[in-house]
């Protein structure tokens, strides 16, 4: 029978007198049930904050070195317990076990950067208009932090919250993704478990109507939020009903362009590494590839080779590179995109449809699959998929690859290959999206601020210096002492 879990609150599991239940299954195998969690409603949802404003001005109070001090305590006891985390989010999830471990440790290491934002919550002094005045800035901790987190990184995402929020004096409550709960839920329990102050970070569980029950509460002072470009639209609107803040990470349509590579190899690596990672449920994935017609089909060989090299399967199995898609829903809306572009004239070179039978009959999986001759007027070369599904776009000059780059809605980031620094340049300067690799995939760097550009990304980019501008306000100090 599966576990009844209660939100995390105050320090403890609280289960609620009468509430709606949903269940969490593993998608590599729909049979093996996670738990049973509290499908979160008004009520529950005030209790948790309720929890984190109630301490809200002690955290605040709280000297920022202190609070980095007792995070980094967090943080070990977090560490201690990767693999016991890495395998619950595998088998929530869906990703590779090896793909686990790497998210967790590199939550660790972002977060480590994070903590010395504690040191750093630096304000400046300015010269006075006045004599015997002093004039200067301060920082001050914005208040109780709503973070609502997608399923694709279930504890990356949130860890790039609630560190900067926790570390610059706010209390926080996580709502994680209604897919991967239990994830959400014990990355909280193990974060409070190394001696955080009860209240200061809570968790609760549900879908929409949970994140917004939080984002309309009156004591919530920001919403930080990853997800889709459609659900960070509608928190944008109702948080501006209220005039609260709102950091949204939002969808990608990423490209990575090959113009005479350095090496045909090393860019092939890179992009498919970008490109199938978590499946290709992330919002960084490389999903389009925009190459020199001349070297097309050098590529095209190049990457059906490596796609056929990855192995898709549970998670927990060994020599697994390409864990399931993570609902039902996914893998009909993943399946759905390639059908219809075959449809519109695309060329499926590999894959291209469900994997149903023996091994994969209880999963939600998908095979790595490559589209050629894709044009840009094409529906997959303009919306974001969120699955293990590449395209490739001949063009004729650099120009033309950039303005394909460029035409979508989308603006996170993006890749290019080339020897020729006289390219690379105008591509850095001519690409529209917040992150930009040159030879390199896109796989971002634990102390770089990270953020999109048009319907990517609103707010100070998270990660980095950057993320500390959402989570405080500048509190400007004038002072006459003569």
């Amino acid at each position: 029978m599966a576990e009844y879990y209660g939100n995390y609150i105050s320090g403890r599991y609280v289960a609620p007198r009468r509430a709606a239940w949903f269940e969490s299954v593993n998608p590599a195998d729909r049979e093996e049930r996670l738990g049973l969690f509290v499908d979160s409603g008004v009520q529950e949802v005030a209790e948790a904050v309720s929890s984190i404003a109630g301490v809200a001005a002690r955290w605040a109070s709280t000297p920022g070195t202190e609070r980095a001090a007792m995070l980094q305590k967090a943080l070990i006891a977090l560490g201690e317990r990767k693999e016991e985390l890495a395998r619950v989010m595998t088998r929530e999830q869906g990703k590779p076990l090896q793909e686990s471990m790497n998210e967790i440790g590199k939550s660790i290491g972002e977060a480590q950067f994070m903590l010395g934002e504690g040191y750093r919550l630096n304000g400046y002094t300015a010269m006075s208009e006045k004599p015997g005045t002093w004039a200067q800035t301060v920082r001050v901790p914005v208040g109780p932090v709503a973070a609502i987190t997608p399923w694709n990184f279930p504890v990356l995402t949130p860890m790039r919250k609630l560190m900067p929020a926790l570390v610059t004096g706010n209390t926080a409550v996580l709502k994680p993704s209604e897919y991967t709960p239990l994830t959400g839920l014990k990355l909280v329990e193990i974060l409070n478990s190394a001696g955080l102050p009860g209240g200061v970070l809570n968790a609760v569980t549900g879908g929409r109507s949970t994140g917004e029950a939080l984002v309309k509460h009156h004591a919530i002072q920001a919403i930080t939020f990853t997800g889709s470009t459609a659900a960070g639209r509608s928190i944008y609107k109702l948080a501006a009903e209220r005039l609260v803040r709102v950091q949204a990470e939002m969808g990608g349509k990423n490209p990575a362009v090959v113009w005479d590579p350095p090496s045909m190899d090393e860019a092939v690596k890179h992009i498919v590494s970008a490109a199938f990672l978590c499946s290709g449920q992330r919002c960084t994935a490389i999903s389009r590839v925009i190459v020199r017609r001349a070297e097309a089909a050098e590529l095209e060989r190049a990457l059906v080779a490596a796609l056929a090299e990855l192995r898709p399967g549970n998670g927990l199995a060994a020599g697994v590179t390409l864990g399931p898609l993570t609902s039902e829903a996914q893998l009909t809306k993943v399946s759905g995109f390639v059908q219809r572009a075959v449809r519109e004239g695309a060329r499926l070179a590999l894959g291209g449809a469900p994997l149903l039978e023996g091994e994969y009959a209880k999963g939600f999986f998908f095979p790595a699959t490559l589209l050629a001759d894709v044009t840009e007027e094409m529906e997959i070369a303009r919306e974001e998929v969120f699955g293990p599904v590449l395209t490739l776009q001949p063009v004729d000059t650099f120009e033309e690859a950039l303005a394909v780059a460029n035409h979508v809605e989308y603006g996170l980031t993006a890749a290019i290959f080339t020897k020729d620094l006289s390219i690379a340049g105008r591509f850095v300067d001519g690409i529209q999206t917040g992150m930009v690799h040159v030879n390199h995939g896109t796989a971002p760097e634990s102390h770089m601020p990270f953020g999109g550009v048009k319907a990517s990304g609103v707010g100070p980019g998270s990660v980095g210096p950057t993320t500390k501008d959402f989570f405080t306000d500048i509190k400007t100090v004038y002072l006459k002492h003569t």
